[in-house]
């Protein structure tokens, strides 16, 4: 890996191809210092009575 680049695998949004691959591939991470997080922990909490604002894009 690269020095001083912090990787996060987000676990919810990859599928692998056996429960053993994906154990697998879960240690390898671990000890690579991977972060293994879902996507829940990383996205704000969503507030369902703000609605987003229109964003106005240059042409």
């Amino acid at each position: 890996m690269l020095a001083g680049v912090k990787v996060v695998f987000v676990e919810d949004a990859s599928r692998g191809l056996s429960a053993a691959a994906v154990d697998a591939a879960k240690e390898e991470m671990r000890a690579a210092n991977i972060r293994i997080a879902q996507s829940a922990d990383l996205l704000p909490a969503q507030n369902n009575n703000v609605k987003p604002k229109a964003r106005k894009f240059a042409p």
